[in-house]
């Protein structure tokens, strides 16, 4: 049997019903609701689909063993955390992507919950301890790239940008000359006028045509040709023409001595 009717008179006009979502995800990101008010640091925010969440379903009938908490019983809304997970002792589910958190609340019977429904509760005490964990929603949201600071064209622009980049290097010279001039061209054949900083005098591998230095004076030593002119002057001419001789005998003696000619 169905639980008590929980409003003592019968409404005028049907409850509405949220459409339950699709498995497959339709956005790049969706909404994580805390699992109750209070529980976690921050109550909402987005996550990208491929990102894993634990997992609460709910569904708009009553399932066997799902829960209705309180703050949710005008609307007929039932939620369950127990899915029956075969690879945890307790059924549930911990790490899970969006599609595969959808899918497991279809084959339960049910289906994600909205934000709106999370906010209010209505999963709340449904086990596995996810009071304190984001909870995957079935409402979409969508993750934006953060922008770069400026953009970066393949093609130049039509106007100059605000900050231009220094003046680009050639390959080949410019028709004009260039703000800040590099220095005197070296070339290796010589140029037709003289440079402002002439060299020092060539020095030649060939002989010149003339002296190098001054000549030397004339030569001091002896010469292998004889001179001319003797370089000592003769002897003087002798000093006497004639000389003494003596007598050739002591005891016979000579006869008148006489002075010989030379």
């Amino acid at each position: 049997p169905t639980k008590a009717p929980t409003t003592a008179v019968p409404t005028s006009s049907p409850t509405v019903t949220m459409a339950p979502s699709t498995n497959a995800p339709t956005s790049n990101a969706y909404h994580l609701v805390c699992g109750s008010m209070g529980g976690c640091t921050v109550q909402t925010m987005v996550a990208a689909v491929a990102t894993t969440h634990e997992v609460r379903c709910c569904s708009d009938v009553s399932l066997t063993d799902w829960n209705s908490h309180k703050n949710c019983d005008g609307l007929g809304l039932w939620g369950q955390s127990n899915l029956g997970n075969p690879n945890d002792a307790n059924g549930c589910y911990h790490d899970e992507t969006h599609e595969s958190a959808a899918a497991i609340c279809a084959a339960a019977g049910g289906r994600l919950c909205t934000v709106e429904e999370l906010l209010s509760d209505c999963t709340r005490g449904s086990g596995c301890n996810h009071d304190w964990d984001m909870i995957w929603s079935s409402t979409e949201a969508s993750l934006t790239a953060s922008p770069t600071s400026s953009p970066v064209t393949s093609v130049p622009t039509s106007s100059p940008s605000s900050s231009p980049t220094n003046p680009p290097v050639t390959s080949a010279p410019t028709s004009s000359p260039s703000s800040s001039p590099s220095q005197a061209p070296v070339t290796i054949a010589p140029t037709d006028s003289p440079s402002s900083s002439p060299s020092q005098s060539p020095i030649t591998s060939h002989p010149s045509s003339t002296p190098s230095v001054p000549p030397t004076p004339a030569p001091t030593s002896i010469t292998a040709t004889p001179t001319a002119f003797p370089s000592i002057p003769p002897t003087a001419a002798p000093t006497s023409s004639a000389y003494y001789t003596g007598c050739g005998g002591q005891h016979t003696g000579c006869g008148n001595k006489k002075l010989a000619a030379s």
